[in-house]
């Protein structure tokens, strides 16, 4: 037996709970990658928080520990969805150890802020609401990543929706600024109407191509599809989640008086005038730019999590919505195009 099917053998062997503090260590190995699959099959089928959540919050609530996460794969400048995912694989391990996490990481460039705050206390609650009186400790997670995260396949598994929408509903919770943002912009745009939602993507999507991301569909497959789900169950509107202003006039354009948006600055004209390459290096002439064009963003997904139906290309809003919704949609139906 080679040495890699012995560590193999062994890391499936010991208790899970010991696994889980030799994971830091093996990630900084050659062993990385046996180590990562390991860890991906034993939490799915022996992790606690999989099958008994709230017995996990409940131990992690007495003891009070807490663990310091300042650091994740890159340096951040917006609390965007790909920031949540790549916090999301070490709220779990920590809260799996039996520690309450406190995200402590700053932005990049505090040019376009106007507070001091972290990332996470932007918009969100500290995990278990861990801010209110905590005390830090000297201890650190010692991870910056997991294979215990997102990915884009997890949307067409009902299973691991329910598992991420349970995971976000615990952890990922908005302040309560963030929440009557969202519930004002609901009750005015689309509550007690019957909506179609629809996320798509354009600017870095389709200039970079990146490597890995899904493909969007066209406007006319979707424009298609929507009439299809408005006729068969009688849905009224639409309600559109995009930076794009020339998709939002094509579908006004498609659908007059039908389309609804939310409070929003579109991206694709400064995004070309400028030559970007990311759709977050895009800033408007505002005070706390950042901070609000992730405000927007998120109530904007918030909000097609809310709808009655989906029909929509798989990005990383869409992947959100579907998550934060937990199979509650009447209808959804998710373009799968393949990736770049």
């Amino acid at each position: 037996m080679g040495i890699g099917k012995l560590v193999n053998v062994i890391l499936h062997a010991i208790p899970y709970r010991a696994f889980l503090k030799l994971y830091p260590s093996l990630s900084k190995t050659i062993m990385s990658e046996i180590a990562d699959r390991v860890y991906k099959t034993r939490f799915f089928s022996s992790s606690l928080l999989v099958h008994k959540a709230e017995t996990v919050e409940k131990k992690v609530r007495v003891n009070k520990k807490h663990m310091t996460i300042s650091k994740g794969i890159w340096d951040y400048q917006l609390a965007n969805f790909c920031f949540i995912k790549d916090m999301l694989p070490l709220i779990i391990w920590c809260v799996e150890l039996g520690y309450i996490p406190v995200i402590l990481i700053n932005p990049n460039n505090p040019k376009y802020y106007t507070n001091s705050l972290s990332l996470w206390d932007m918009y969100y609650k500290q995990p278990l609401d861990s801010i209110e009186g905590y005390t830090l400790c000297n201890c650190t997670c010692p991870i910056i990543t997991s294979p215990i995260r997102p990915n884009f396949s997890d949307i067409f598994d009902q299973k691991k929706v329910a598992f991420w929408h349970e995971i976000l509903e615990h952890y990922v919770v908005y302040s309560q600024d963030v929440k009557q943002y969202f519930d004002k912009e609901y009750n005015e745009l689309i509550n007690h109407k019957s909506v179609v939602a629809c996320v798509l993507r354009s600017t870095d999507y389709v200039k970079t191509r990146p490597i890995g991301h899904p493909i969007q569909p066209s406007l006319e497959e979707v424009f298609a599809k929507i009439y299809e789900v408005m006729e068969l169950f009688g849905a009224e509107y639409i309600y559109l989640a995009t930076e794009d202003y020339m998709i939002a006039e094509a579908f006004k354009k498609e659908f007059p008086s039908r389309v609804i948006e939310n409070k929003r600055r579109y991206y694709n004209e400064v995004f070309d005038e400028e030559q970007l390459e990311r759709v977050s290096e895009v800033h408007f002439n505002r005070e706390n730019d950042d901070y609000l064009k992730m405000l927007e963003y998120m109530s904007s997904i918030n909000l097609v999590s809310k709808c009655d139906f989906l029909v929509t290309g798989l990005n990383g809003g869409s992947e959100m919505a579907i998550y934060r919704n937990g199979n509650r949609y009447q209808y959804a139906y998710v373009f799968d195009k393949g990736v770049y």
